[in-house]
C-alpha cells in the first residue's frame, strides 16, 4: 500500500458531493479548489495537525512483517456560502446539523475508510461560522465554516 494524498482529497470531495443535497442552488465541491472557487462551495484543504504538521509519517511504525505503519494527515473541509448574511447563516446551520441529506458530518461519516483507501477518518467538530471578504479586485464575500478532520492511512 502507498500513501496517495491526491486520491484522499478527491475521495473526500466525491463522497461529500454524492451525499449532500444543496439546500439552495448549486453546491460546488473541490478536492483541489481553484483560485476563485464558485460559491456556494465545499473545499478540501490541508491544515496543520495537532503537532503542527500537515502529515505525520510516523504515527505508528512498521510491523516486524514490514507492513507499512500509519500516517496522520490533517485536512479541513471548508464550506463557503455566498449571499446575504442571514440567508447564509440559516443555510450554514442546515449543513452543520445532522439531517442525512444536508449534513457535512453525516456525509463524512458515511464512508470512514473512503472506500478502503484509508484506515479511518476522524471528524473533530466544526469551527464557528465567520464572514470573509475577497480581495479588492473581487467584491465577493462569504460565510465560512470548517470541519477539521484527521485521516489515518497506511504509508
Amino acid at each position: 500500500m502507498s500513501l496517495d494524498i491526491g486520491a484522499i482529497r478527491e475521495a473526500l470531495a466525491t463522497i461529500i458531493a454524492d451525499r449532500l443535497d444543496p439546500t439552495a442552488g448549486a453546491l460546488n465541491v473541490y478536492g483541489y479548489p481553484p483560485d476563485n472557487p464558485e460559491l456556494d462551495a465545499v473545499l478540501v484543504l490541508p491544515r496543520p495537525g495537532e503537532n503542527g504538521q500537515y502529515i505525520d509519517f510516523h504515527k505508528s511504525f512498521e510491523g516486524a512483517d514490514g507492513v507499512g505503519g500509519l500516517c496522520e494527515i490533517a485536512l479541513s473541509v471548508e464550506m463557503r456560502l455566498g449571499g446575504p448574511s442571514i440567508d447564509a447563516a440559516r443555510t450554514m446551520d442546515v449543513y452543520l446539523g445532522t439531517t442525512d441529506t444536508t449534513s457535512i458530518l453525516k456525509a463524512l461519516k458515511s464512508n470512514l475508510t473512503l472506500s478502503a483507501l484509508v484506515e479511518n477518518v476522524y471528524v473533530r467538530g466544526a469551527t464557528s461560522p465567520a464572514r470573509f471578504a475577497s480581495s479588492p479586485d473581487d467584491p465577493r464575500s462569504w460565510l465560512a465554516c470548517s470541519w477539521p478532520i484527521t485521516v489515518l492511512a497506511r504509508r
